[in-house]
C-alpha cells in the first residue's frame, strides 16, 4: 500500500491578501477575474475554491500585479481527507 504525502493547494486567501496589499480592492479584483464580488468573498472568507478557469484568471492577475510567475503562488496544506 502506498502512502501519499500531504496535498498542497493554492492559498486563495493569501492571493487576495497579496493583491489587497498592492492596493487592489476586492471589487477591482472581481472585475479583473470576471466574477461577482460575493464569489470572491467566498474564496477569501469562507474557504471556497474557484472553478479551474476562474482560478487560472485570478492566478494570472496575481502574477501580473506582483510581477511573479503564477507557479510561485502561495500554497497551503490541504486536510488529509481532500487528498
Amino acid at each position: 500500500m502506498s502512502h501519499k504525502g500531504p496535498v498542497s493547494r493554492v492559498d486563495w486567501f493569501q492571493i487576495l491578501v497579496d493583491l489587497s496589499r498592492r492596493g487592489y480592492t476586492v471589487r477591482a479584483v472581481a472585475v479583473q477575474v470576471g466574477v461577482p464580488h460575493s464569489t470572491l468573498m467566498g474564496w477569501k472568507n469562507l474557504g471556497h475554491e474557484p472553478k479551474h478557469t476562474e482560478g487560472e484568471r485570478l492566478l494570472a492577475f496575481w502574477a501580473r500585479a506582483l510581477d511573479r510567475e503564477a507557479s510561485a503562488a502561495p500554497r497551503t496544506q490541504a486536510p488529509p481527507w481532500l487528498g
